[in-house]
């Protein structure tokens, strides 16, 4: 449901789902950690973030005791990441995805989608403070890595583009990032046959 943004129709399956697993037996904490992570995610694609950030602060504290290393509790470290940045407490959504990125590092390949992932959040959660000189190598980093998995003429590939013009044209870099701009255009017109996002944002 979430994923077809019904978040109406999501809301009260998952609010059932989280009081079932509260009321469960002490060793079924993972179930009300994955209630708790999925409740969060609807009220943060929601944008309410008063309503998210508890509950993915909650299944943090459940999770970190029991799998401090595991890819769950990067998961939601980078959630509760995302959230804060966008409310713009940019120094504690950067140390967040940093602690997400440490242990994907640890327990995936290099070019695995997470950790690409990783590499642009970090980049925009840079860009965002204003940190241009910081963002840069982790946004060409994700860049590198989408060229890598998904070639060159992918959305994918195209999205990485398009957010690295921003920090390369902030810092005056025009000709690098007019470049960077153009190629994500020049992708999307061959990716997608019709007017669309994406594209708008991009020439």
């Amino acid at each position: 449901y979430d994923q077809l943004s019904r978040y109406d129709d999501a809301r009260p399956l998952l609010q059932r789902e989280l009081a079932t697993a509260g009321r469960g037996p002490a060793g079924e904490v993972d179930a009300l950690i994955d209630a708790l992570a999925q409740l969060g995610q609807l009220e943060l694609s929601e944008k309410q973030y008063d309503k998210a950030l508890p509950l993915l602060d909650e299944a943090l504290r459940l999770q970190r005791p029991l799998h401090p290393s595991g890819l769950t509790t990067a998961s939601l470290l980078h959630q509760r990441a995302l959230l804060y940045g966008e409310t713009d407490r940019h120094a504690e959504a950067i140390a967040g995805y940093l602690e997400a990125l440490s242990i994907r590092q640890k327990r995936l390949r290099p070019d695995h989608p997470l950790l690409i992932n990783s590499y642009g959040a970090l980049g925009t959660a840079y860009g965002r403070a204003r940190r241009y000189g910081e963002a840069l190598p982790w946004l060409q980093r994700a860049l590198v890595a989408s060229r890598k998995v998904h070639g060159d003429v992918h959305e994918e590939t195209a999205r990485r583009l398009s957010n690295l013009s921003i920090s390369l044209l902030a810092l005056g870099r025009v000709e690098e990032g007019t470049r960077a701009v153009s190629e994500a255009g020049a992708i999307s017109r061959k990716v997608f046959s019709g007017p669309n996002a994406t594209l708008a944002t991009q020439i």
